[in-house]
């Protein structure tokens, strides 16, 4: 199984609910994966962790994503677990609670509100992104009735964590009015009290709450509490924004945890981060723990799953990359794919407009797309003129046009 994270906090919070760490992985000097992954087991099951490359978002999380489900060739699904900032307007949503995705009204789980068009009556949200894996919303119910009636652990792994990761670290729940911003400074000591919102306390026996809908995705930081609730009346109702699941849901079968740290408006701060990182670190291990090891064998492949579908909206196929030899207790296998490709550009291809259209006829190699995927880690995706340098023979537009199928988002 694939567990992603983005921050530090999360990586160190996910490391701590491994039950046993492994030997770190060998890469194949040949290969394009530039992942560094912290293997070990959560019961009996085998778990592979990554965290972003000190760059957060929804491109860099499909890039990282991508070469995991190469490099892993018998990797069934995967968690994307970390921090969000709470929606406190529709659900009683509190610091420290966790938001886990889950199919709500005519959302699949995340929705991605910063892509569209714009037209003249303003900006349209267009596609759609994929549920998470049966096999993942099956164990979330089994989670949720374990809570029920009493019988979750996931408070017990966040006491084990211990450090900074404790509730009482964290300081007080404090949220201010939507029309009040934050006064200056890196916590909120100077803000005026009166402008506390009032609310109910919460049951003293309810260490962590869990609500299950819809997460929003996005390229941006939202920290205003004005654009944050009105996201939220647009989009219908949802739990809580963050900046990687959009990147992942059609190209990496996985379920989406995050520990709420904030309220995403100015008031937003870091004092609540651990805390949140473990709580949804505790959470991610107790749904691996209720699913069977025998269940997780029926499963297809990731990488089957991808190709063979049905996908929510994307008609592409991802292209399968190359991977190095490796544990096969992970999953891992070598590769036998050519790396040739045609340079060769048809006389109605130049007519049609020169470089723009140079080699897109012609079939990208496994190297030539895990290189791509390896350039966008590290530069800006809209500066495709940039990620075309690397990319030897292939145009701006091409390339950009051979992320999108690569990633399967493309969108109409």
């Amino acid at each position: 199984m694939g567990w992603i994270c983005a921050l530090p906090i999360e990586l160190a919070a996910a490391q701590k609910m491994l039950d046993e760490e492994h030997d770190h992985l060998e890469h194949n000097l040949n290969d394009n994966d530039e992942n560094l992954y912290v293997l070990g087991s959560i019961g009996e099951h085998n778990v592979a962790i990554v965290c972003l490359p000190g760059r957060i978002g929804n491109n860099p999380a499909t890039a990282v994503a991508m070469q995991m489900r190469a490099t892993f060739k018998r990797l069934r699904f995967g968690l994307m677990v970390g921090i969000g900032g709470g929606v406190p307007t529709a659900s009683d949503i509190r610091l420290g609670d966790v938001v886990v995705s889950k199919p709500d009204k005519t959302f699949a789980g995340v929705v991605q509100y910063d892509f569209g068009k714009d037209t003249p009556s303003g900006f349209e949200r267009t596609g759609s992104l994929n549920a998470p894996p049966s096999t993942l919303l099956h164990a979330m119910a089994r989670v949720q009735a374990n809570d029920l009636i009493g019988r979750s652990k996931v408070s017990e792994y966040i006491a084990k964590l211990g450090g900074d990761f404790q509730r009482s670290m964290a300081g007080p729940d404090v949220l201010f009015e939507a029309v009040y911003d934050h006064e200056g400074g890196k916590t909120c000591d100077t803000c005026n009290p009166d402008r506390k919102k009032a609310r109910q306390p919460r049951d003293l026996g309810k260490d962590v709450v869990v609500h299950y809908g819809t997460i929003a995705s996005g390229n941006k930081v939202i920290k205003d509490a004005f654009e944050r609730d009105k996201l939220d009346a647009e989009l219908g109702g949802v739990l809580c924004f963050e900046m990687e699941a959009a990147g992942l849901m059609n190209s990496f079968p996985c379920l989406v945890v995050r520990g709420i740290c904030d309220y995403a408006d100015s008031h937003k701060n870091k004092k609540w981060q651990p805390y949140a990182a473990g709580a949804a670190a505790a959470y991610a291990k107790e749904v691996l723990l209720v699913i069977p090891p025998a269940q997780v064998a029926k499963t297809r492949t990731a990488e089957d799953a991808m190709q063979s579908g049905p996908p929510v909206q994307n008609t592409s196929r991802p292209v399968r990359l190359p991977s190095p030899v490796v544990s096969p207790a992970y999953g891992l296998q070598a590769s036998g794919h050519s790396t040739t490709s045609s340079s060769s550009m048809s006389t109605s291809q130049k007519r049609k407009g020169g470089k723009k259209n140079s080699k897109v006829a012609s079939e990208w190699s496994p190297a030539e797309d895990k290189k791509l995927l390896s350039v966008v880690q590290t530069t800006n995706p809209c500066k495709w003129e940039r990620v075309a340098e690397s990319i030897d023979n292939r145009s701006a537009w091409a390339c950009q046009k051979r992320y999108e199928k690569v990633v399967g988002n493309i969108h109409t």
